[in-house]
């Protein structure tokens, strides 16, 4: 019981496969889609069992569901088993033939080949080029019924019809280790066999072949039916494919784009050939990609031919770049990291221009910094995002530069391509790059950079701002930390010590604000503003980079200028008034200067802001407007500059009565100039001022004298309340009225030592006299009892105006005298 149940369960294991894969074949699920005719169909990724190392079955995926096996190999050699290999050609699964004694083969008289029309499709790569090597060999009596022998180096391969060649074939040879697509055809008498799609040989042949035989693989049979012959593959077989009948040129391209997808097998393009999938979609378009048909390979998946490749390269090159739907380029087709398929009926594919592996063309403003060799991109259906991989041993970059994979609507390369960076992982470059369809891609490196948006800014000291950005050239592999640094924070501020990019924000500049520092010195400073790369929180290859500064003018703000004086004004009433234009002096104003107003009465008048010209409109006296209602508008003009420097001047117009305009005129001239204008302002002149009371026709020198001595009280032309001081002050310092009269006379006058002083009327008592300066100050005094006349020595007075005060018993009076 112990040794029948294995046998059971090994039965009921390969009738379970058998029946799966009947119903695939019943769905039409076929190489290349094409699935009527198919007799056989061996590949390394289905259906391949071991048992032990002498006992591996390999079962046909056709509805025929052939058995092969190592232990139905029949002679004397001790036929081992062949071994499984998981990743052999193009990461797909391959079986292993050492070239000595392994070798497999179905029972004798199980295959019926009696065909006079085939197709037959072999992918192998030969490993040991100085034997004769069979693939695989069909024969029902021991004879080369139909085989396929690839002989030593340099003797050419053929395909054995009925035992005899159908010729030798030398060129192309494929016995150099890559794997190769064949294909023989037959249509009843003419036979054409293929490389890569690419017809190598037409021949005739006997047909058909003879029925009830057996199928090898690894090896030939000799002297019987499934015998072990002396013709061993030392090599490894990806896929055999068997029709009975000749395909149609459109069935072959189909089953010809899945073997040549899915082992990274190139057609040939001598004549330009498509690769269509298996609903007949064109997924490589030789005639818009000929110029770049070099090296084809994609990944894909097409459902009804059983394709998924999620990895992929051209055998033709181990420097080939790899495709794959994850980040993963050693592990094989079928690994279970591959966890993503790119979905029924997309695929990308790739093809290069044949230019050199030496970055010999330039970009992006470099030298010699792009890959000649160019790759198209053809692109089907909805593919997305893909890992784009180149082995590092083959691509040689500067030290200290970053590779990246570029992607371009044409062949310029210009800078607003896509740029993606390579990372390297220690055996590969690569990248997740999603190219568009007819996209170009190269490989080129860039120099790590920045930029810095100005080298020098001019800016106010007071606390006025500008500002400059910094942005990375190239994206950075890991992020870069930017350092942004003032020489003299007592000049300039930077508004943030560092900038950081990383690998997504390294293209959006970042802005720096620069704040000027005020200072009392009135001259132009500077500052420096270094920018630079702070090695150890960066990526190494912008380590390199030197410092980039920006100079920083920053312009003075203080300038000490003045505003003139503007003289007070009296104007007549129902009279308009306008200033002098101001002239600024001093320093130079800094940028335009605006002319502003304030004071009590600043909204009665108007400036003009550009000039300083003040205006009022005319004023009536009896109905005054000012703040204090005196009709003495008062007003400061002010002068600022763009900085806020400024300067200011006060001044007042004052509005009088039409009456006495004329007098007060005089008063205010003599006043500004008494050494230049002599004129006597008389007590007729006084009373016509209106207004204006207590004028004494006999202080009317005194009031001369008073204008004379205190030019300062009065303004120009003069004030009323100004003059009706003047007459108060000398009223009351002489003490006369209107009712006094003069009742003594003074001589000489002017005087330079003895004043004598005679009485009209005799009858006078004590009489007392005072002499006053022209400021009010008593500077002599006298008494005398009685007496008609007295004499006053005034030897030690100074020159000038003083007035004379008698005082009798009767009477008091004053006269004015000059001392000499």
């Amino acid at each position: 019981m112990k040794q029948i149940l294995p046998k059971i369960f090994k039965v009921i294991c390969i009738t379970v496969v058998l029946s799966f894969f009947q119903q695939l074949n019943a769905q039409g699920i076929g190489p290349g889609g094409v699935s009527s005719g198919l007799s056989m169909w061996l590949k390394a990724d289905a259906g391949f069992s071991e048992n032990s190392s002498t006992d591996v079955e390999w079962q046909d995926q056709s509805t025929n569901n052939f058995i092969l096996n190592s232990n139905l190999v029949s002679g004397s050699d001790g036929i081992s088993a062949p071994n499984f290999n998981s990743n052999s050609i193009n990461y797909n699964a391959g079986i292993t033939f050492d070239g000595v004694d392994t070798g497999m083969s179905t029972a004798i008289n199980t295959v019926n080949f009696n065909f006079s029309n085939w197709t037959v499709f072999s992918v192998q790569a030969i490993k040991n080029n100085t034997i004769s090597n069979c693939i695989w060999h069909y024969n029902n009596d021991g004879k080369n019924d139909l085989a396929l022998f690839i002989d030593p180096h340099g003797d050419g391969f053929n395909f054995a019809v009925n035992n005899v060649s159908d010729g030798i074939i030398t060129s192309p040879t494929i016995d150099d280790g890559k794997p190769y697509l064949v294909v023989h055809t037959s249509n009843n008498s003419a036979t054409s066999t293929f490389v890569n799609s690419d017809l190598v040989n037409t021949g005739s042949v006997t047909v058909p072949l003879p029925g009830n035989g057996a199928f090898m693989v690894g090896l030939d049979a000799d002297g019987s039916e499934a015998n072990d012959g002396d013709n061993h593959l030392d090599g490894d077989i990806g896929e055999i494919i068997i029709y009975n009948y000749n395909l149609s040129n459109v069935e072959r391209q189909k089953v010809n784009t899945y073997l040549a997808l899915k082992y990274g097998i190139s057609l040939d393009q001598t004549t330009a050939t498509n690769y269509v999938s298996s609903n007949g979609t064109t997924i490589w378009n030789a005639t818009t990609n000929v110029s770049y048909n070099t090296d084809i390979f994609g990944i894909g998946e097409d459902t009804n031919s059983g394709l998924d490749q999620k990895v992929s390269r051209s055998v033709n090159n181990v420097n080939s770049p790899i495709l794959a739907t994850t980040q993963h380029f050693t592990e094989a087709n079928s690994d279970a990291l591959r966890s993503t398929s790119l979905g029924d009926g997309n695929f990308i594919m790739m093809g290069h221009n044949n230019g050199s592996l030496a970055f010999e063309s330039s970009y992006n403003g470099g030298s010699n910094n792009l890959l000649s060799r160019v790759w198209k991109v053809d692109e089907t259906g909805t593919v997305g995002n893909v890992y784009f991989a180149i082995p590092k041993a083959y691509y040689n970059f500067p030290s200290s530069v970053i590779p990246v994979v570029v992607m371009s609507d044409d062949t310029t390369f210009s800078n607003t391509d896509t740029v993606v960076n390579l990372i390297d992982d220690g055996s590969f470059y690569w990248a997740e790059i999603n190219p568009s369809d007819g996209q170009y891609l190269s490989i080129a490196f860039t120099e790590p950079s920045f930029t810095v948006s100005k080298s020098a800014l001019t800016i106010d000291e007071n606390g006025d701002t500008d500002t400059f950005t910094v942005v990375l050239d190239v994206q950075p592999r890991s992020n870069v930390v930017i350092e942004v640094a003032s020489d003299d924070t007592d000049e300039a501020m930077v508004d943030t010590a560092t900038l950081t990019f990383t690998t997504s924000n390294w293209n959006q500049a970042q802005t720096v604000t620069v704040t000027g520092v005020n200072d009392a010195v009135k001259t132009e400073d500077s500052a420096t503003i270094t920018v630079s790369v702070k090695d150890a929180d960066s990526d190494d290859v912008f380590d390199v980079l030197e410092n980039q500064t920006v100079i920083i003018t920053l312009t003075n703000d203080d300038a000490s200028f003045s505003l003139p004086s503007i003289s007070n004004e009296l104007i007549s009433e129902n009279t308009a008034y306008q200033s002098i234009t101001p002239s600024l002096s001093g320093d130079a104003p800094i940028g335009n200067v605006v002319y502003t107003l304030s004071g009590d009465d600043a909204t009665k008048f108007t400036v003009n802001s550009e000039t300083g010209v003040v205006n009022m409109v005319a004023r009536d006296f009896e109905n005054p407007e000012d703040n204090d209602a005196d009709n003495k508008y008062n007003v400061t003009l002010i002068a600022t500059d763009t900085k806020g420097n400024s300067s200011n001047t006060s001044w007042f117009v004052a509005i009088i009565d039409d009456d006495g305009i004329e007098v007060l005129t005089q008063i205010g001239l003599e006043a500004d100039s008494p050494d230049t204008v002599n004129s006597v302002v008389t007590v007729e002149q006084l009373n016509t001022i209106k207004n204006l009371t207590g004028v004494i026709e006999a202080n009317e020198t005194a009031y001369q004298d008073y204008i004379d001595a205190n030019p300062e009280s009065f303004s120009s032309p003069a004030l009323l309340s100004e003059v009706q001081s003047m007459v108060n002050n000398v009223n009351a310092t002489l003490g006369v009225t209107k009712n006094q009269t003069e009742s003594f006379v003074i001589y000489p006058n002017p005087v330079s030592s003895i004043l004598n002083l005679e009485f009209n009327n005799t009858d006078v008592g004590l009489v007392a006299i005072e002499v006053y300066n022209t400021v009010g100050q008593k500077v002599m005094t006298k008494t005398q009892d009685k007496g008609q006349s007295i004499d006053i020595n005034v030897t030690s007075l100074k020159s000038g105006v003083y007035f004379i005060k008698v005082s009798t018993n009767k009477t008091e009076f004053t006269k004015r005298i000059v001392k000499e």
